[in-house]
């Protein structure tokens, strides 16, 4: 069912007809509805419509381990249907494509929104660790023409270091002068 531009009465129409179209997918790259509905700018009724109807097809990847939130930040959708995905479905900010690429990554890459990256941080501050497969982390893949003025190396920079100190443990020359841990030697 190539959703598309389709609007509301046509989705809902063709689904009540024919329930299963949902998770059936097209034959080229195995992209679900949804996955074309995020390619496609539908709109918002039909995208919340058809995650309402299977939440979880908000986790599927297709062929090239694209889940509908890649499609959707990199095809410029707004901000309430990137917000409805990752909060149907937090564990799609999480998904990596074949390149290594996460949400974050395309989100970064693409210099989105600065709500957009907070949303995807939030549900996935341990993105910042990663690296495509090429060796590209989310910061590095913020075009360099981009100014902070969206704050998006603010907030990946702000995110890493939070992350990194959750991570890291005290290392043992910082606990030998604490005067607490010199009355133990």
């Amino acid at each position: 069912m190539a959703v598309g531009n389709m609007p509301y009465d046509c989705v809902k129409a063709l689904v009540e007809a024919y329930p299963d179209a949902l998770q059936k997918t097209e034959s080229s790259y195995n992209r679900l509805p949804l996955h074309c509905a995020c390619r496609k700018h539908a709109q918002l009724e039909v995208v919340d419509y058809i995650v309402k109807k299977w939440p979880d097809a908000c986790l599927q990847p297709d062929s090239l381990d694209h889940v509908p939130l890649h499609y959707a930040l990199s095809n410029g959708a707004d901000f309430a249907i990137v917000e409805l995905l990752v909060k149907t479905r937090p564990d799609s900010a999480k998904a990596q494509d074949h390149k290594g690429w996460s949400p974050a990554h395309v989100a970064a890459n693409l210099a989105a929104d600065e709500k957009v990256m907070k949303l995807l941080l939030e549900a996935n501050p341990e993105v910042v660790l990663t690296k495509t497969n090429r060796g590209h982390s989310i910061r590095a893949v913020i075009p360099k023409q981009i100014s902070n003025q969206n704050g998006l190396k603010t907030i990946v920079t702000e995110t890493k270091e939070q992350v990194e100190a959750k991570v890291n443990l005290p290392t043992l020359r910082k606990k030998s002068l604490n005067p607490d841990h010199m009355n133990m030697l």
